[in-house]
């Protein structure tokens, strides 16, 4: 059997970069990815930081479920009094859990950035630019196709999926900026202006692209200049 058929095959990195991005949508290729061990040290180190990510980003979803099934559902003086509840308070002060992803990013962009030696002090601000540009460049596109498949969803057809007494609400306000305003989430600039989002959640990825960028110009600081 040719090796193109076996599933050695997907677990093979790919030497040309254009077929690298024709396949980085591969279902299979990226299941193998996610699901191989570290082979490095510091991966090994820092792989716990898999498992946090993950007990987090479940702890989100369930977080948003709850209120979007159960407050249409209930007296709204219901959530109102557990506000004033210690475990009530706990929730509402668990979205700080959100700053622990951008953290996260931080951290690794960082040791990247180290043991590469992307960046030194001999570096010029010019190459300590082409830099910034490239990081941030390939930070954009990796949120890119989802995000233009999470517009065109909102926009056509998310509204037809579904329907009840908070659905309308919820997506309705999603189709409407998603046509008019698409350009603001394109531009991860939506945060700035909530009513324009197209969705509850994109707010967090138009602030980890600007949060990622101050990391990253702040890096590039420390790495050209290690006596500060």
């Amino acid at each position: 059997m040719p090796e193109r058929r076996t599933n050695a095959f997907y677990k093979t990195n790919l030497d040309t970069p254009a077929w690298r991005l024709l396949t980085s949508f591969s279902v299979i290729r990226n299941y193998y990815r996610l699901t191989q061990p570290y082979r490095g040290e510091i991966g090994q180190q820092f792989a716990y930081l898999d498992g946090f990510r993950s007990a987090s980003t479940l702890l989100v979803l369930w977080i948003h479920s709850f209120y979007l099934q159960f407050l249409p559902a209930h007296n709204p003086g219901y959530f109102e009094d557990q506000a004033k509840t210690t475990v009530g308070l706990m929730f509402l002060n668990s979205t700080v859990i959100i700053e622990m992803f951008m953290v996260m990013s931080g951290l690794l962009l960082h040791l990247k950035c180290s043991q590469s030696a992307i960046v030194t002090p001999q570096s010029s601000w010019k190459r300590c630019l082409q830099i910034f540009l490239i990081i941030q460049i390939s930070h954009y596109v990796r949120f890119l196709p989802t995000l233009i498949a999470l517009i065109g969803v909102n926009s056509i057809i998310l509204t037809s999926l579904a329907d009840g007494p908070y659905w309308r609400h919820i997506i309705e306000p999603g189709r409407t900026f998603g046509r008019t305003t698409w350009w603001k989430n394109l531009l991860m600039i939506n945060n700035f202006s909530p009513k324009d989002t197209i969705s509850p959640h994109t707010w967090y990825l138009a602030s980890n692209f600007q949060i990622f960028a101050v990391y990253t110009m702040i890096i590039i600081f420390v790495l050209k200049y290690p006596q500060y």
